[in-house]
């Protein structure tokens, strides 16, 4: 894991990258930092664990989703086909129900390859959540929380899912990354 070797000088910062400690010149009586009264020295720079855990944890659910959505894409795309699929769209009642298919598995499958990726993150996962906002209204609203064994029916699965999308449109895709490491080689 890398981090930045932080040179001070009374108030002000530069950073050097590549390294695990910092370099503090004091000049204050003593060093807030390691309580040596004046001089260089070295103080080990800790990582903070939290960070790192919630990153990977990220991650981890971002791929997650992401691979759940690309097997619903898939199958809707190859093994059942868009005609196939709109005509089960029209049954249940959903509008534009050819436009619907097509949006549903762009959604899942391109939505979701990108959500593996991180790239693209809100974006993606607003096309998922929408997907799953008309899957909650146009075909499980009346159903149950928990899905009946008997029917099938409940939106338990269509609502964590939608509500997993939101997640990472307020969160974007994390630390580990496409959005990520684009964002930090603009500058």
């Amino acid at each position: 894991i890398k981090t930045d070797l932080i040179l001070r000088l009374d108030i002000q910062t530069y950073r050097f990258s590549g390294t695990s400690y910092q370099v503090n010149i004091c000049r204050n009586k003593p060093c807030f930092n390691c309580s040596v009264s004046f001089g260089m020295h070295l103080v080990l720079n800790t990582f903070n664990i939290n960070e790192i855990t919630k990153s990977i944890g990220t991650l981890i659910f971002r791929v997650a989703l992401g691979f759940t959505f690309v097997m619903h894409g898939f199958q809707k795309a190859f093994l059942i086909g868009p005609a196939a699929e709109g005509a089960a769209f029209a049954k249940m009642g959903i509008p534009a129900p050819e436009l619907s298919a097509y949006f549903t598995i762009g959604a899942e499958l391109i939505g979701g390859a990108l959500l593996i990726l991180g790239l693209g993150t809100r974006f993606a996962a607003a096309a998922i959540a929408i997907a799953m906002a008309g899957a909650f209204i146009f075909v499980h609203i009346n159903a149950l929380f928990i899905t009946d064994q008997k029917t099938g029916a409940g939106f338990e699965y269509v609502f964590i899912l939608g509500m997993a999308a939101i997640m990472f449109i307020l969160t974007g895709g994390g630390r580990y990354s496409l959005d990520s490491f684009f964002s930090r080689n603009k500058a």
